[in-house]
């Protein structure tokens, strides 16, 4: 349903004159977008543990339609997503109850970040989500580095 009415949009969009109704429609779908990857704290495990593979393709295809004029739009989403998605990651590794929360919230990331390469190479969320990740690996340290090698595990199976 979400392919085919992106793909509807996506048509008119390239054939219609005037953008603005279609702007709307494609500002929504990425709100609902922003929704689906950013789940409320009370329940963000879970929906990062039954819903990643899903939310990875809903990604996808909208990331496959969206018109580049509407990239500027998808940039925090997709920055934020990735944000989200590495905090969580982060916390699920560190308890080992949440295998699957862990393994969705890197499906996130991934689609999130790979979306960010693919349509928006050279914006500033690639450069700080890459910061952000190798960074924490590169500045925490201790005197006999276990965190440096805690955090440098983690970061390299993000």
């Amino acid at each position: 349903v979400i392919d085919s009415g992106c793909h509807a949009a996506a048509n008119i969009d390239a054939t219609a004159d005037d953008k603005a109704i279609l702007d709307s429609i494609w500002e929504r779908i990425v709100t609902v977008v922003t929704s689906l990857i950013l789940p409320p704290a009370a329940s963000r495990y879970d929906g990062y543990a039954h819903h990643s593979k899903s939310i990875l393709d809903i990604v996808a295809i909208v990331l496959t339609h969206l018109p580049p004029r509407q990239y500027a739009s998808a940039e925090p989403m997709l920055e934020q997503g990735a944000n989200r998605a590495v905090e969580v990651a982060f916390e699920c590794i560190e308890d080992a109850n949440k295998p699957d929360a862990a393994e969705g919230a890197v499906h996130v990331f991934l689609a999130c970040f790979m979306g960010l390469c693919q349509k928006m190479p050279t914006c500033s969320a690639v450069t700080s989500l890459t910061n952000h990740i190798l960074g924490d690996a590169i500045d925490s340290k201790d005197e006999g580095g276990s965190v440096l090698f805690s955090k440098t595990q983690q970061s390299l199976a993000i």
